[in-house]
């Protein structure tokens, strides 16, 4: 069990450094300043862009069905993930 969860910190923290370091070499690209407002030299941007995602609002067209709006956000996921 121990082994598990020190996979998934491994996993979890290697891809907050892989995130820092594309945002750090896109924004050198650009000529502007990094993600390096939010935590330490920007190590929680990637935190609180999760965080922003989860409390975003969905927006729904007035005159769209609903359930298929829903449903084909839903279908696209799952075969982008099946693939």
């Amino acid at each position: 069990m121990i082994e598990i969860i020190i996979t998934i910190v491994m996993i979890l923290l290697s891809v907050v450094f892989l995130i820092l370091a594309e945002r750090m070499v896109m924004s050198s690209a650009q000529r502007r300043k990094g993600p390096n407002q939010v935590g330490w030299f920007g190590v929680l941007q990637a935190i609180a862009d999760g965080v922003k995602l989860v409390f975003k609002e969905v927006i729904i067209p007035i005159k769209a069905n609903s359930f298929l709006f829903i449903l084909a956000s839903i279908l696209i996921l799952f075969t982008s993930l099946a693939a």
